[in-house]
């Protein structure tokens, strides 16, 4: 018996419905805003506000394909079965077989903007906390706040605990140090040029 079937017996012996314990939408959208909710066939039934920006566009009712492309895991089933699956070999859903083969698994996505690749690397995971919907929790890549602000995207658009959010943060304020030790460094060598110019530097002769 899995993990998750025996909590939820656990649950429903102590009269609690496993249901009830999930966040609600609202709060989702705080602690996990670059989310996506897919319903049965993988279309998207919401889309974290921060996810939102990423894509262009609210990508509610479209399929998933439509705004990610799975890069990992590839693997020979995936491949195989979208050889024959119209809906797979055109990328746009996930069918349940391919879903249950995700669950559980690192997952490594491209964001696209009008079915163009945009160049954003995604990295998350797919899981099942309810019983009709899946939860697929992103977190968008970046190496450095340009990239991030280029997208679109601020500081603010990641959530409090995000660990991103901190590193992105500590790059920022290592480069106002950096920019405030060139300054020092430039205003050293300006004075340092006005006392050896000529004239400057000699002494006055004695009386």
């Amino acid at each position: 018996m899995s993990v998750r079937r025996w909590i939820r017996r656990l649950l429903q012996g102590l009269g609690i419905r496993p249901e009830a314990i999930c966040l609600s939408q609202e709060a989702l959208d705080v602690i996990f805003p670059f989310h996506l909710r897919l319903d049965g066939r993988s279309r998207i039934t919401h889309a974290g506000p921060s996810l939102i920006k990423v894509l262009g566009r609210t990508p509610k009712g479209d399929p998933i394909g439509v705004h990610l492309e799975l890069q990992r895991p590839t693997s020979s089933r995936i491949v195989r079965r979208g050889s024959h699956s119209g809906d797979l070999a055109t990328g746009t859903l996930w069918p349940p077989e391919i879903r249950v083969d995700l669950l559980g698994h690192p997952l490594v996505l491209e964001a696209k903007r009008h079915g163009t690749p945009t160049g954003v690397t995604l990295v998350g995971q797919l899981v099942q906390p309810y019983q009709q919907d899946d939860l697929l929790v992103l977190n968008p890549l970046f190496e450095n706040l340009e990239e991030l602000e280029r997208t679109g995207l601020h500081l603010h658009d990641y959530p409090i605990h995000d660990s991103t959010r901190m590193l992105l943060s500590t790059q920022l304020v290592l480069a106002g140090y950096r920019q405030s030790i060139e300054d020092l460094i430039h205003a050293r060598g300006g004075l340092r040029l006005q006392k050896d110019a000529p004239g400057e530097s000699q002494s006055h002769p004695r009386i």
